[in-house]
């Protein structure tokens, strides 16, 4: 069982490398044009909504009392699972 720190420094880390992985994907957004770059802008877009709801969790986290932190733990892996997938998705389309 993961402690509650650990845990979190454990997802501020992997939010952390999905921000890179945003920024380079935009970097590569932008150097496209038409259809093809509003279609990368807006993966992107979504790609940060599961950023913003994993952020969420997070927080919620950083405040739960005591052992209630263990029950958030199926959201907040859902959450960066689904953030995973969309990420790995959108990489294979801009390659």
């Amino acid at each position: 069982m993961y402690k509650k720190e650990a845990y979190q420094d454990k997802l501020r880390a992997q939010l952390d490398d999905f921000t890179s992985v945003i920024a380079r994907l935009r970097v590569e957004a932008e150097k496209t044009q038409g259809e093809m770059r509003l279609n990368h802008m807006a993966e992107i877009e979504e790609l940060r909504g599961y950023k913003k709801r994993a952020e969420t969790y997070l927080d919620e986290l950083q405040h739960a009392q005591g052992e209630a932190w263990k029950d958030m733990r199926s959201g907040l892996e859902t959450a960066r699972a689904e953030m995973g997938e969309a990420l790995k998705r959108a990489w294979g389309r801009f390659n």
